[in-house]
Order: structure tokens, then C-alpha cells, then sequence
């Protein structure tokens, strides 16, 4: 309720930041139950002759995407686990303790308590939430553990803040029950690997057990990816004399696209406050929740079957008109490009690009027809497959637009934008000062990996920025903790600032360098970046 009606600062008209005076936590283990009760999940809305029900792990979904279009147009897709979540429901794959979890927000909720329930309020009747506000005596579902919510800001949306889910909350400061036994996150144990007894013997010796990994290793796209694309496009732009456009778009609340299986109800429940009638409402989550560890893989899986099933509907629309109307310099690029597909096993012929971070798309295509025509099939595509897309001014089109930081010229550059030069320019300058704790450090050198990929850096350019966090040093004495720079740091930190000020610009070819992609007659003949299949 502060949260919501904060005090205001008479002075700047804002409101004054709130600061939590309690940390209270609960946690119910075995003890809290009845007896004949434990152990069992409880559909506590769900009766049969007045006697509360179990909860229906194998109860049928309502996905909310198109599950039966992406299953025909893609009838062969590898990844027939990303297929079962969509149809039968998100599994964080976390086996957690019987317990209720009650542990409270993070602090950061504060710049969302209204806008975020407001957004819930509308996505309830999407069937994504259902609002408990009988929830003391008469919860939605037993046992349970409170999502932790955070707010962060959206660059074009700054009154719209984009709700998180802390899932390692559980972890940061152990917690037991009255029984002793300690809450685990879902982001912690939905990343231990299952265990299965390999000799057929009763022993549980390390010795005797196998282990496998969860899930499969999550594949994004890189810029380094993008720009080698890029690069074979280039090439064939000039061949045919034609200009080459970008796209870019964002899909909606895209986490919360795919629904969650009936066995994760009780472990995804938030506690909000209405503002409007001043009452704790516990919300019961039906849909995969941004910040989870697993959601961002899982999240990842479902870009890559939507760029496959857009490519396959443009790759159909592209060969038609190379058929009935491509040119002789057209037909003559493709087959040259057929021959590179001998080589590498992909389809290589295509006057077009397209990868998704997350749910972050772009394109590059070569000709105007051609960009008309990928719009078409884009926009039907993601409304045949009930993708929801955010608003309009979160698209770009043209020779220039910005990916994932980045921004990349159809003369064939990607430059480091100005916000991310300056931000690390100021960084830097404090770090050489001594004034920046371990972390603010941990949050530059994010910063600074990520532009070495996108100028294509060596390792070396980080050298002794990581000193900080080895094993005894400042860093494990909190983040706020003042590291101790070092001449090695500064050196680098210098070149840094020097590379900063600097056009920060490289060609796409750069992702090229050191690998020999050409033929005899100078023509691009590498492969290009498909999507993980």
C-alpha cells in the first residue's frame, strides 16, 4: 500500500522512493499440515461432495497460441519438447519441498504497483491471471509459493513498467521451516540435473547414478551472426544492383504467451494490492513468468520455431516468384548460392535474413518487392499463428535500424549506439577514480563483453577487469564493496575510454575476418547463420 501511494517530495514533485522496514518472511513445511493431508497438491476451488480435490496435473490447456498451425506447417520440428509446452503446458522441471512459500517483493516493485495490476486486471480476462481476494481462508491452491515481483522500466513505454519475477529470491537468504528443512528457488532446482540409478542396484553412490542435464543449451542469436548475413546479403545487393532494408519488431508480453501446465500453478502465485477497493488480492498465475531462469530458454525455443515457420511460408512465396518472374541476374545468384548449399546442408539461396533474440526479430532483405513481400507474409504469419505483437512504435523499417543494442547501417556497418558509449565512458572514469563498488563493476564488464561481440574484440581487451571477483578478493565481501584498482585495470580501463570515443563502427565483414569466403572470382561463397534446429 506505500508502494502504491507513496509520499511525495514537495520539493522535485516526485515520489519519494519507499524503503521496506520489514523483512518478514514465513515458511510452512510438513508441520503446518494435517497429517493426511501432506504431500498432496490441493485444487482448494475444486470440490466433489464438499471434499476439496486434488489438483489434475493432466487437466488439458487452452494454449494461447495456434498450436495446431505451427504443428502443421512445421510437422518435423526437432524440438518436440518446445511442441508439449505449448499444447500441455510450461514445466520449470523444479522439484521443490512441500512447503508454502510467503517471502515479500523487491523494492524495485515499487515504480509498478498501479500500472502492474492494472495489466494483470486487463490479462485476466485473456484467462492468463485469476484474482483470489478470499485467499486467507480459501486459496487457489495448497501448497504454494509466492512469485517475488520487481518492476523495470520500458524504453518506449516509461509509465508501462515491465514486471519480473525474482526466482532465486528463495536462495539469497536461506530460509527453513519449523521442521528445518530449507526453501529452494525454482531457478535453483529447475537446473539440477535428474538422476537415474544406471546399475539396476539399490546403491544412491555417486558412483552408481548418471546424470543429464534439464534442458538443452540455450542457442541466441549473436550480432556476429546477424552480421555475416548481412555480409553474404551485401554481396548480392550489389550483383543485382539493389538496395537492402531492415525490420525490425517485438512481440508482446512474450513470456506470457505460453500458458503453464496445471503441475506449476502452485509454485507461480503473486500477492498484490488492489488500490481500488484497498484489498491484498493473491493472483493465480496461468502463464510463464519473465526473469525465471528456464522461462528465458524456453522462451528462446519458441523465436526459433516462429523464424523457422516464417522462413518456410516466405521461402514458399519467394520460390513461386523466382519461377514465374525472377530475373537472369536473380536466378543466376541462387544458383551459385545452391552450390554453397552442397557444402554446408542448409538452404542458402535466400535474398533475405531473418533472427529473433527473445522477442526481438530483425530482417534484412535485398529489393524493395522483396521487403513489401516479407511484410505481408510476416504480419500474416504472426496473426495466423496468434502471436501478440506490441504497438507500432516499437517497429523499425528502413536502412538503418537498432537490434539488441546496436545499430546497423545498410552501408554495411553496426555501431555501438551513443547511451551505451556514454554510460560506459562515465563508468570508466569512476572505476580510474576508485569510486565504483564491485557491483557497478560486475554491471560495466556486462557492458563491455557485450560491445566486444558486437566490434568483434578480442579477449584480451578485458584483462584484470575480473580480478575483483576471484575467489578472497573484494568482491565476495558484498557488491557494494570498493575493489582495489590495480595498475593492469587502469591500462585497460584507458583503452577503453579511448575506444569509446571513437566511432565505435565496424563493417559487417568483420564477423568474417580470418576465414577465407571467397571464390576464384571474388564472389561470397561462405555460409550463412541458420536457426538451431
Amino acid at each position: 500500500k506505500n508502494m502504491a501511494f507513496p509520499e511525495m517530495d514537495p520539493d522535485t514533485g516526485l515520489p519519494r522512493e519507499v524503503k521496506r522496514s520489514v523483512h518478514w518472511s514465513c515458511i510452512i513445511g510438513e508441520s503446518g499440515f494435517w497429517p493426511d493431508a501432506y504431500g498432496v497438491h490441493w485444487d482448494m476451488h475444486t470440490k466433489v461432495d464438499g471434499v476439496i480435490q486434488p489438483v489434475d496435473f493432466n487437466a488439458p490447456i487452452e494454449p494461447w497460441l495456434n498450436v495446431e498451425y505451427l504443428r502443421e506447417r512445421l510437422p518435423d520440428w526437432v524440438d518436440q519438447q518446445a511442441f508439449s509446452f505449448l499444447e500441455d503446458g510450461v514445466q520449470y522441471q523444479a522439484d521443490l519441498p512441500y512447503q508454502i512459500v510467503l517471502i515479500p517483493h523487491l523494492e524495485s516493485l515499487q515504480y509498478g504497483v498501479k500500472p502492474i495490476f492494472d495489466e494483470m486486471v486487463k490479462q485476466q480476462c485473456l484467462g492468463w491471471y485469476r484474482f483470489c481476494y478470499g485467499f486467507k481462508s480459501d486459496p487457489p491452491v495448497l501448497p504454494f509459493s509466492l512469485t517475488v515481483r520487481g518492476a523495470v522500466p520500458r524504453a518506449s513505454e516509461p509509465l508501462r513498467p515491465r514486471p519480473t519475477a525474482d526466482g532465486g529470491a528463495a536462495d539469497r537468504k536461506p530460509r527453513c521451516d519449523s521442521d528445518g528443512v530449507q526453501a529452494r528457488s525454482i531457478n535453483t532446482a529447475s537446473q539440477v540435473p535428474e538422476l537415474w540409478d544406471n546399475s539396476g542396484s539399490d546403491s544412491d553412490s555417486d558412483e552408481d547414478r548418471g546424470g543429464s542435464e534439464k534442458w538443452p543449451k540455450e542457442v541466441k542469436p549473436r550480432h556476429s551472426d546477424m552480421m555475416i548475413n548481412l555480409s553474404v546479403l551485401m554481396n548480392a545487393a550489389e550483383e543485382l544492383g539493389e538496395p537492402i532494408f531492415f525490420f525490425t519488431d517485438d512481440a508482446s508480453n512474450f513470456f506470457n504467451q505460453m500458458k503453464l501446465a496445471p503441475s506449476e500453478f502452485g509454485q507461480c502465485q503473486t500477492l498484490l494490492y488492489d488500490y481500488h477497493k484497498n484489498l491484498m488480492v493473491l493472483v493465480q498465475e496461468y502463464v510463464m513468468a519473465f526473469g525465471l531462469t528456464p522461462a528465458s530458454n524456453i522462451a528462446q525455443r519458441l523465436a526459433h520455431m516462429i523464424v523457422a515457420l516464417v522462413c518456410k511460408n516466405f521461402d514458399e512465396v519467394e520460390d513461386e516468384y523466382m519461377r514465374s518472374s525472377g530475373t537472369e541476374k536473380e536466378q543466376r545468384w541462387c544458383a551459385h548460392r545452391r552450390e554453397v548449399a552442397r557444402k554446408s546442408g542448409h538452404k542458402e539461396d535466400r535474398l533475405y535474413c531473418l533472427l529473433m533474440y527473445t522477442d526481438d526479430p530483425m530482417g534484412g532483405l535485398v529489393g524493395v518487392r522483396r521487403m513489401v513481400s516479407f511484410l505481408i507474409c510476416w504480419t500474416r504469419t504472426t496473426k495466423l499463428a496468434r502471436l501478440k505483437m506490441a504497438i507500432a512504435t516499437k517497429r523499425q523499417l528502413g536502412c538503418s535500424v537498432k537490434w539488441i543494442g546496436a545499430r546497423y547501417y545498410s552501408l554495411g556497418m553496426v555501431v555501438v549506439t551513443k547511451d551505451k558509449r556514454l554510460k560506459v565512458l562515465q563508468s570508466l572514469m569512476l572505476l580510474i577514480k576508485g569510486r565504483l563498488d564491485c557491483g557497478e563493476l560486475r554491471s560495466l564488464n556486462g557492458l563491455l563483453e557485450f560491445i566486444m561481440v558486437v566490434l568483434v574484440l578480442k579477449r584480451n581487451r578485458m584483462a584484470g577487469m575480473y580480478e575483483p571477483f576471484q575467489s578472497g578478493r573484494e568482491a565476495e565481501k558484498g557488491p557494494e564493496t570498493m575493489p582495489k584498482v590495480n595498475t593492469l585495470m587502469k591500462q585497460t580501463s584507458w583503452a577503453w575510454s579511448t575506444e569509446m570515443a571513437s566511432g565505435c563502427a565496424v563493417p559487417f565483414s568483420e564477423a568474417l575476418r580470418g576465414i577465407d569466403v571467397t571464390d576464384s572470382q571474388g564472389r561470397l561463397w561462405g555460409p550463412s547463420v541458420q536457426v538451431p534446429a
